[in-house]
């Protein structure tokens, strides 16, 4: 099964705990949102992690078939 990773714009505070949990994956925009940057080293394990983590909610896991 694959997935995509996205973060919701308006859920997003900034807080940067999916920069500490996947650096490689995510970076801050100008206006201190969270953007997917690039989850070809993350598992889906390592996705749903980030998730959950993210105080706000804001980072989506979408299971794909």
């Amino acid at each position: 099964m694959s997935f995509t990773v996205r973060v919701d714009d308006d859920l997003c505070m900034g807080a940067q705990r999916c920069l500490y949990i996947a650096p490689d994956s995510f970076e801050l925009n100008d206006d201190g949102i969270a953007e997917v940057t690039d989850i070809s080293g993350m598992t889906e394990e390592q996705a749903e992690k980030v998730a959950f983590e993210c105080p706000n909610f804001a980072i989506i896991v979408e299971h794909q078939d």
